[in-house]
Order: structure tokens, then sequence, then C-alpha cells
């Protein structure tokens, strides 16, 4: 929009940063505006050449959603239009999970939009299949302590502390919670071998 070519505060970062939220905002009210409840949803045929534009496999090359007030949501309506336009299942799977995970190319997204699925999950045999599949991503302490955090919350029902850790012992890897006086083996990950 001719919005995004007017912005020349003097502070180059920071109009890059707005022209960028101001893409990601369209981009997310667009795409909203598709899933507001109605009687009767718009066809494909009923859209505005705009949509066609939306879906871009660079769209989240950097991380710079985060720093936005609606980030996350943003992209999780941009998965959640991506899978429904690409005829996937929209699920809790991990199917799904790493179908979203392909559509991220910037690994600290990929990161946080595993932590937010972690979230969505009820038991630790769900918890165990998700970090058996993806919880090579999980590379550092806070990563693995904000994904314990999670997964403890849920099963335990109380605000432990967390210590996760990872160990090798040459031919598999775990990923541990240390609770202090127990701990609960959540998974192991083999993508972490390779």
């Amino acid at each position: 929009p001719s919005i995004q070519r007017s912005i020349k505060t003097g502070n180059a970062e920071f109009d890059n940063l707005l022209r960028t939220m101001i893409e990601y905002d369209l981009d997310h009210y667009f795409l909203s505006f598709l899933y507001l409840p109605r009687a009767k949803q718009p066809k494909e045929s009923d859209r505005i050449p705009y949509y066609d534009a939306v879906l871009s496999d660079d769209k989240f090359s950097s991380d710079d959603v985060l720093k936005f007030p609606r980030g996350q949501n943003m992209l999780k309506t941009y998965l959640m239009y991506n899978r429904m336009e690409k005829k996937k299942p929209v699920d809790n799977s991990t199917k799904s999970l790493g179908y979203d995970l392909d559509k991220i190319p910037n690994p600290t997204l990929k990161v946080e939009y595993l932590l937010s699925a972690l979230q969505r999950l009820q038991t630790e045999g769900e918890y165990e299949k998700m970090i058996d599949e993806y919880g090579y991503l999980l590379t550092t302490k806070e990563q693995k302590n904000r994904a314990g955090s999670i997964v403890l919350s849920k099963l335990s029902n109380s605000a432990l502390p967390v210590f996760i850790d990872r160990w090798m012992d040459g031919t598999s890897s775990a990923i541990f919670c240390n609770t202090g006086k127990n701990s609960l083996n959540v998974g192991k990950s083999r993508n972490a071998m390779k």
C-alpha cells in the first residue's frame, strides 16, 4: 500500500519494522475475515485478488513478527490459511505440526510455534510423541526449560521449578525434566541423533 512507501521518519530500522508490521497486519486482518462466524462463508471465487498474494515461501524468514503485539496470532492465522488452501488437515496432530513447521523458514519462529503447540496438548503421551518428532528444534536450555514447564504444568497442575537437560550416550538422546525431587523423562528425540 502507498502508506508503506510514505513512511520516512528518519529512523531506517523503525521505518522497516513499521512497513513489515503493516504488511503482516493486513494479511492477518484479511485472513481473519475469512474465519469470522457467519451463516455462509465466502467462496474462493468471491475473494479479492489480495488473497492470491498472501501465501509466500519467505513470509516468515525473519523473527520480526515476534516484535508485534499479535505476532504469534499472525503466524498461527497464516499457517491455518496455508493448510486450508492446500487442503491439509487442520488439527493438533504431529503430522499437521510438521507441515506447519516446514512452512516456517526461521528457526526462532519454528521453536515458538512448537512451544505454542505444546500448550494445546492434554496427555503425557501426546507430549512424548511431539518431543519424539520435533524435540531436536529445542537447542537451548531456555527453550528446553520452557517446554518442560509446559508439560509439568499440564501433568502436575503445579508450577514446579524445572531444569531440562539433554544427555547423549552415543546411541540415543533424551530430554529430561528435573524438578529437584524427581525426574520425568518426557521423550526421546530421534531427530537429535542426526
